[in-house]
C-alpha cells in the first residue's frame, strides 16, 4: 500500500512537471545591409503553442495591474536609434474577465514590428523580450523571456 500511494505521488508529479512553452522568434529585417541613414523594420514572429495566447502590447489596463504585457527593450545602442514604439500586428483586443480591463492576445502566432533609424556602423544589437503566455485549456500562465541578438551589416555613407 505505501508502495503504490508513493508510486502515485511521483506519477503525479512527473505528470505536472511540464514544459513551460517558449517563443522562438525569427527576426527579419525590411533591408538586408542598411547604410548609415538609413530607417528600416525589424519583424519579429513566433508560432505559439497550441491552445495558448500571448498578451500584446495594447492594453486599457492600469500599468501595475492586468496581464503581463508582450514588451521589447533595446539594448543602449549608439548605432540605432529606435523611430516610435513596437507594434503588435494582426492581434485581437479581448475584454479580459479575470481583470475586467481590455488587452490584446495573440492566438497560433504573433508578430511585432519596431522602426529603427541607423546612425552608425552597427554588428549587431539586442534585444529582450518579455510577455505572458496562457493555456486556454488549463488557465496556467507564464512568463516567457528570450534575449536576441541582431546581426546588422550596414554599409558607411549616405
Amino acid at each position: 500500500m505505501i508502495f503504490s500511494c508513493s508510486f502515485f505521488s511521483v506519477s503525479s508529479l512527473s505528470a505536472q512537471q511540464k514544459p513551460k512553452p517558449t517563443l522562438d522568434f525569427k527576426v527579419l529585417l525590411s533591408q538586408n545591409e542598411p547604410q548609415i541613414g538609413d530607417t528600416i523594420e525589424i519583424t519579429f514572429k513566433a508560432n505559439l503553442e497550441p491552445n495558448y495566447h500571448l498578451y500584446g502590447i495594447r492594453s486599457d489596463c492600469p500599468p501595475d495591474d492586468g496581464p503581463i504585457r508582450a514588451d521589447f527593450h533595446f539594448d543602449q545602442n549608439d548605432g540605432i536609434q529606435l523611430i516610435g514604439a513596437c507594434e503588435g500586428i494582426g492581434d485581437s483586443l479581448m475584454l479580459d474577465e479575470v481583470f475586467k480591463c481590455s488587452t490584446s492576445e495573440f492566438s497560433k502566432s504573433c508578430e511585432f514590428r519596431q522602426k529603427v533609424k541607423i546612425l552608425g556602423v552597427v554588428k549587431d544589437f539586442t534585444v529582450h523580450f518579455q510577455g505572458q503566455q496562457c493555456s486556454a485549456v488549463s488557465g496556467e500562465c507564464f512568463l516567457v523571456q528570450n534575449d536576441l541578438v541582431i546581426p546588422v551589416s550596414v554599409k558607411s555613407g549616405k
